[in-house]
């Protein structure tokens, strides 16, 4: 288990919960995976396509509606915290950052997972789902999953790199 923004996420029992974090679109998955640890400028402004290789993009539909805290705009102002303290925080913050998602999980068991926009993409959002609220079979996969080291997978990485100003490199 790896330690994110919003993970790893106990519930008040102690008890680890599963999440699923996605984006609304390519852009903004790549964004918050493959290009999330990219500098803004400097000579490291680059990715190796190595780490394609087991790579996927799958879209997923879940079977109602989601209730999903709402991490920007009014949403952080009524949680009284900034998006530089939540959203732009850096990997040493995460451990406090995950509180706030513990926090807000465990306050209303109707929430399914939280929404910000994207730190590294602002003209996208990213979502994690809380799985003990948003089980496996509520999701499905809607068409082919789309494997992103070669084809229109790698050509979509591609464009996104371009668009970002990021090299992809052997």
């Amino acid at each position: 288990m790896g330690i994110g923004r919003f993970h790893p996420l106990q519930d008040a029992r102690g008890n680890f919960v599963p999440t699923l974090y996605a984006a609304e679109d390519l852009a903004g998955s790549l964004s918050e995976t493959v290009f999330h640890s990219v500098p803004i400028r400097g000579p490291r402004k680059k990715v190796r396509r190595i780490v394609l290789k087991s790579l996927v993009v799958s879209t997923l539909e879940c079977d109602r509606d989601l209730r999903l805290a709402q991490l920007f705009g009014f949403g952080l102002g009524r949680l009284g915290v900034t998006r530089r303290e939540l959203i732009e925080a850096s990997r040493r913050q995460f451990p406090r950052t995950a509180a706030w998602a513990r926090a807000i999980h465990d306050c209303d068991e109707r929430i399914d997972g939280l929404i910000w926009v994207s730190r590294p993409n602002d003209s996208t959002r990213s979502l994690i789902l809380f799985g003990d609220r948003v089980p496996a079979p509520a999701l499905s996969s809607i068409g082919v999953p789309l494997p992103l080291k070669d084809g229109p997978g790698y050509d979509a990485v591609l464009e996104a790199a371009d668009q970002a100003g990021i090299a992809l490199f052997d």
